[in-house]
Parts: C-alpha cells; sequence; structure tokens
C-alpha cells in the first residue's frame, strides 16, 4: 500500500466516524480546546504507542497568527528559555497576520517576543561562532537574513541574498558550523557563509525546469539517510499531484540522490533524535495548505516512508530532548480548520506527541 492510499484510507475513516471532538488518542481529549464550529484535529497513525495534546493555540492573538518554524532554546543563548515559533511568510494576505514572533514558555504561556516582521519570518537559528550572536532568521520577502538580538533589537545580517520575488527559506548547520540556506525561487542552496559571501552550493537547475524549488534542508551527523545532508522540494496548489522529493544530497553539494517522492507541500525536515522516536527523518507536509490535507511522515534510511501524524497542515517538527517544555515531539500546525466541512480562517496551533511509557520506535 503507498504513503497517498493510507493517508486516503485515513481520511475516509475520520469522515465515517464523524470526527468529533471528543476523538482522544489514548489519554487525552480535545472537548476542552477544540475551537467552536471545528471538529479537525490531527490524527496520529500509531495511538499504541504514542498520544497526542495540544499545548499552544495562536487563536488568542489578533488575527490569525499562522504556526510556522520553531526553535528550542534552554536559555544558554542569552534568549529566555522555551519554544520560539515563526509565523511565516508575508504572502498576500498573510503580510499583516504573520508579523510575530512568538515565545511558548516553560509555564505553558505563550507571548509576542518580537512584533513587525515586515518581511515574513520563516526558518531561525541561533547565531554561533564566526556568525556573532543573536537568533538568525530568513525574511523571503525581504531578500535577506535577519539578526534578532536577546533584547529584541532587529538588524539585517545578509540583505540582497536569494532571489525574487521570494528568497531565502530553510536553513541547517553543518558539523564544521557552516551554515547552509535554500533560495527557493532560484532553485539553490546556498553556503551562508560569516563573511556575507554567498556561493552556490547545490544547484537544483541541473535537473531542469520543473517545480524542484528547495525549502527545507538538514544535516545528518549519523549518516543514515546515505548522504550528509538532506534536501526537501516545495509545490503547493489547489490540488495534490505528488511532485515534491526528498534528496540525499553529498558533501560536496554535487551530487543528489531521490531518497522519497510523493509528496505535496512539502516544508522543512529534522531527523529523529534517537530516542523513542528513532533515527528516521520526519518531514511536514501541508499538502494544499488549507485542507488539513498534510502529514508528518516518517522517513527511513532506504527511502520507504510512512505517515505517522495526518490531517494536519504541518511546517515543523522538533524535539524537545531536553525537556524545556516536558519532552516529546513538537509539531508546527499552520491551518488546520474546518467549518461545516469547508476550510475557514484559523489561527496556527503547537501539538504535542508523547511515546506512552516504555514504548515508541524500534529503530
Amino acid at each position: 500500500m503507498n504513503m497517498k492510499t493510507k493517508i486516503l484510507i485515513s481520511a475516509i475513516i475520520l469522515i465515517l466516524s464523524g470526527c468529533d471532538n471528543s476523538y482522544d488518542p489514548g489519554t487525552d481529549s480535545f472537548d476542552s480546546v477544540a475551537r467552536d464550529g471545528e471538529s479537525n484535529v490531527p490524527k496520529l497513525e500509531d495511538t499504541e504507542n504514542f498520544s497526542l495534546e495540544l499545548v499552544a493555540d495562536l487563536a488568542e492573538f489578533e488575527g490569525f497568527p499562522k504556526a510556522f518554524y520553531m526553535l528550542l532554546e534552554d536559555g544558554s543563548n542569552g534568549f529566555p528559555p522555551g519554544l520560539y515559533i515563526s509565523s511565516g511568510p508575508a504572502v498576500g494576505s498573510l503580510t499583516t497576520e504573520n508579523d510575530r514572533l512568538f515565545l511558548l514558555d516553560p509555564s505553558g504561556n505563550t507571548s509576542v517576543f518580537h512584533a513587525g516582521f515586515e518581511g515574513g519570518n520563516e526558518a531561525m537559528v541561533f547565531a554561533k561562532g564566526d556568525y556573532g550572536e543573536g537568533m538568525l532568521i530568513t525574511a523571503p520577502n525581504e531578500l535577506a537574513i535577519l539578526r534578532l538580538s536577546a533584547n529584541g533589537e532587529l538588524s539585517t545580517f545578509i540583505e540582497s541574498v536569494g532571489t525574487e520575488p521570494f528568497g531565502l527559506t530553510g536553513m541547517a548547520y553543518d558539523d564544521k558550523g557552516i551554515l547552509r540556506a535554500c533560495d527557493f525561487e532560484g532553485r539553490r542552496v546556498l553556503h551562508i557563509c560569516p563573511d556575507k559571501s554567498t556561493p552556490v552550493f547545490v544547484d537544483l537547475n541541473v535537473l531542469g525546469n520543473g517545480p524542484n524549488k528547495p525549502k527545507g534542508i538538514a544535516f545528518n551527523t549519523d549518516n543514515a539517510s546515505g548522504g550528509e545532508f538532506v534536501l526537501g522540494t516545495f509545490s503547493a496548489g489547489e490540488e495534490l499531484s505528488g511532485t515534491d522529493v526528498v534528496y540525499s544530497v553529498a558533501r560536496d553539494g554535487k551530487s543528489l540522490q531521490e531518497l522519497s517522492t510523493g509528496f505535496d507541500g512539502l516544508e522543512f525536515l529534522t531527523f529523529g533524535p534517537g530516542n523513542e522516536f528513532g533515527n528516521f527523518l520526519y518531514a511536514a507536509s501541508q499538502a494544499t495548505i488549507k485542507n488539513a490535507d498534510g502529514a508528518v511522515y516518517q522517513i527511513k534510511p532506504d527511502g520507504s516512508t510512512e505517515p505517522f501524524v495526518t490531517n494536519i497542515d504541518a511546517v515543523h517538527v522538533v524535539f524537545d530532548v531536553d525537556g524545556i517544555l516536558g519532552g516529546g515531539m513538537l509539531i508546527s500546525d499552520f491551518n488546520n480548520g474546518f467549518e461545516n466541512g469547508q476550510p475557514f480562517p484559523a489561527a496556527g496551533r503547537i501539538w504535542r506527541v508523547r511515546a506512552r511509557t516504555g514504548k515508541g520506535s524500534s529503530i
């Protein structure tokens, strides 16, 4: 049974069951957290070994801010500890909604850490080594990488970087501390050097014309995927077409190999931490973005792929291995909302997946 068939079967089961608000993956009921008129929550594929809970809902803030990229902080980078949540690109009606960076602190409170991102705010990393201090944030609508200090001061680290109209998206350090970033419209991955030079690392244009626009990149410390990096492409539309690909990328950036194919609306990639969630590569997908038809996938080193969480507009996955917010897998949910069977404007949410006692992945 292929990946899409499994997702379709899951969707049919949800429809037949009525997908009511009392959905319980084992210990948690969503009666108290479901929004008025909404009966849509993510679906765990393995409820025997894992449970699901809602930990943050951005609906309490003005407008419909989205939950996009996430970055965990334990306090060692000078920022208050917690989960930092970007609100994503400034595109169309999202221009005024997605101008904020949120902080979910260890006590469970969510606040606006910084507001006023005119060009959106996508992926984030903490600056380290020769990159200086603060948080580096891609702003694709501004063709820039921004620097946010712990005291809230926002400045530009690199300007005029990436290709119009939508520049840099995902970023990742390698094991030598050199930053790479995806140039979405340019269909390239760039070295982001401390001296602000940006030589090309990977060029997807060699594959010919097509939908291969890079979005997410992750560095593989144990080489479980068969390459030093993994790279995912993103496309979106009203219909599912299965054009997005996860590539395994050689260390020199000159060799690409398809690792897993057939995705829609593929966002960011994260390697499992090796605990109960295993060493899988986890890929977040929004599919058509607004219909809760995305998923979080587990991709094994041989490329075999299984849905882990469905019925979600997933953007990013992080693992709270240090227990900053209580542990588990955290998933950003962009716009997962239905009303009377139709998608409606909804704020983003953060979900947590936990392994049940003594359970989890065997890999």
